[in-house]
């Protein structure tokens, strides 16, 4: 069986205008941005938000980027 359906999270123009014809498909299912957002990643990113700044503020910054 194939899957003939197109799950979009994003689009070339933003705001998607709303007579674009990719709004009038059936097999297309737009969302917002919103991948991301589930409890575990919220808990994984701001847990090592808070481990950042605690860190540096000890002094002892950690995941330090180089230029």
């Amino acid at each position: 069986m194939t899957n003939r359906r197109s799950y979009r999270n994003f689009t070339a123009v933003r705001p998607l205008p709303l007579d674009h014809p990719i709004r009038k498909l059936d097999n297309v299912v737009l969302t917002p941005h919103l991948g991301y957002v589930t409890a575990e990643n919220y808990r994984r990113y701001y847990g090592g938000m808070v481990e950042d700044i605690k860190s540096w503020l000890d002094g002892k910054p950690i995941r330090v980027m180089s230029a």
